[in-house]
């Protein structure tokens, strides 16, 4: 039968014996046409319901816009240039539930199409899963999922160190990727697993998600849409903090031990300090498995040679949280980080692109204070005012500044020394620090001596501090005579 006759008939409402109700919308057809291509209709029509011209498909997957799409399939309109990945699931699983099956039914035709979508880009694999979590269980029921999933981790495989790969930061925001049902990346990841992808995208999708988790709880359990077909409770955001807990730990698993060796952008410090913390936190089994590679990523970070170092490529507040992270919840970390920060700084400073805020910043968040010594944030102040003025002007008052927030005391004597002897740095600053180290050898001096019995030793003691002080003035006066008030 040609249905195409009755196309205009229907716009016209002539002869229409059969209206399809979703939600508060209504399509007028012809019973006769739509059952010729719906199995689902066609035993509808010959039962008892046929007393009624009216259908109820409200609780059919798909709503509104895929059987609108299917009544035009049925009239004959073609649709292949309406399907794409914002609605192949819907109007798939609309037709599948429709009994729109056989070798040229819709139902095949979204087969086609949506194999030709997966095949052609990771994007549309993503796209379509994100689109599938109002009908996931039904998208699930008929191999929608599975078959996204497996195009993807492929998709994974195949673009490995390329563009798609660079550009998967601005896809997981584009399309949700981070809010997916938790046992959807489960899956992903056991299928990357299988088919032993690189450990950079392992990690990579592995952090996306767990980050996700840790941006959920505990503030999770949102109101979600009761739709029998709708995985949205499934989502991280949904999701308990008992399922985020268990969620956290099944997907740390995937997590390769190999990823510390692993560049920042695929094993991101800072999310490695936030997952440490938040296991922690939860006194979770992959604690100390996380503080392991912590400590290696850190390590690796602070030892790396000038000509590879990616140190170099991190934002300020990117060093800010991981000092603050480890500062206060990972004390042991600590060493690892300030090495790392100490290099930030030179690192900058040598390539010009350290500002006194930067400078500032990052040296409020270490810890210095609590350091033995240290010559580092000196050294990239000098590196600083070394600088061309047509390349970075700085002005005395961001120097004043600079300096105020360096331990003068934590200085070796030979950076002390250049210190005082650098009339670009306040006098009063180095002034401070010579007093508070005299202040520390003489409180350090007469804890010592008291433990002395040898009058000699003391007398070498008391000698020795005298020089160190003699030693200061000297370094003052020299400062003087270079400054003025």
């Amino acid at each position: 039968m040609d249905p195409k006759p009755f196309l205009t008939m229907r716009s016209s409402g002539i002869l229409c014996d059969c209206t399809i109700q979703i939600g508060n919308r209504e399509l007028l057809v012809h019973g006769l046409v739509i059952a010729s291509r719906s199995d689902y209709f066609l035993k509808l029509l010959q039962s008892k319901m046929r007393d009624t011209n009216r259908v109820d498909l409200s609780n059919v997957v798909g709503g509104y816009d895929a059987i609108s799409v299917i009544v035009d399939f049925c009239y004959g309109i073609s649709v292949q240039d309406r399907l794409d990945e914002s609605n192949i699931a819907h109007v798939l699983c609309c037709a599948l539930y429709l009994q729109m099956c056989g070798e040229k039914n819709l139902a095949m035709i979204c087969r086609n199409t949506l194999k030709m979508l997966t095949e052609r880009q990771l994007t549309n694999c993503l796209a379509i899963l994100n689109d599938c979590t109002d009908i996931g269980v039904a998208a699930e029921k008929e191999g929608v999922i599975e078959e996204c999933l497996q195009a993807a981790v492929l998709h994974f495989k195949s673009q490995e160190g390329n563009y798609e790969f660079e550009a998967l930061d601005d896809l997981s925001n584009s399309v949700n990727l981070k809010d997916f049902p938790i046992h959807w990346i489960e899956q992903i990841l056991e299928k990357m697993r299988q088919e032993e992808c690189h450990l950079s995208i392992t990690a990579f999708v592995s952090t996306v998600h767990i980050s996700s988790i840790i941006s959920c709880y505990p503030n999770s359990c949102q109101t979600v849409e009761n739709s029998p077909y709708s995985l949205d409770a499934c989502r991280p955001s949904a999701a308990s903090p008992t399922t985020l807990l268990e969620a956290f730990e099944t997907i740390m698993s995937y997590v390769p031990d190999e990823a510390s060796t692993l560049s920042p952008r695929a094993a991101s410090p800072t999310w490695f300090a936030k997952a440490l913390e938040f296991s922690t936190t939860h006194s979770l089994a992959c604690a100390s498995r996380l503080f392991s590679m912590c400590a290696s990523i850190y390590d690796k970070l602070a030892n790396a040679d000038d000509e590879n170092t990616v140190v170099y490529k991190f934002k300020p507040n990117t060093i800010v949280e991981l000092n603050n992270v480890t500062k206060t919840n990972h004390s042991n970390l600590a060493d690892y980080v300030e090495k790392m920060s100490d290099r930030y700084l030179l690192v900058q400073a040598q390539h010009q692109s350290l500002t006194p805020s930067d400078f500032v910043q990052v040296l409020q968040s270490t810890d210095w204070f609590n350091r033995e010594s240290t010559d580092a944030p000196f050294a990239a102040l000098n590196e600083m005012l070394e600088i061309p003025q047509d390349v970075m002007k700085i002005n005395e008052d961001e120097i004043a500044h600079m300096a105020a927030n360096i331990d003068f005391t934590k200085l070796s004597q030979d950076m002390l020394e250049r210190a005082a002897k650098d009339t670009r740095i306040p006098r009063q600053v180095v002034v401070m620090a010579a007093v508070s180290v005299c202040s520390t050898l003489r409180s350090q001096l007469a804890i010592t001596s008291k433990a002395v019995n040898d009058e000699k030793k003391k007398t070498e003691m008391f000698k020795s501090a005298l020089d160190i002080a003699n030693q200061r003035i000297r370094l003052l006066k020299a400062k003087k005579t270079n400054t003025t008030d």
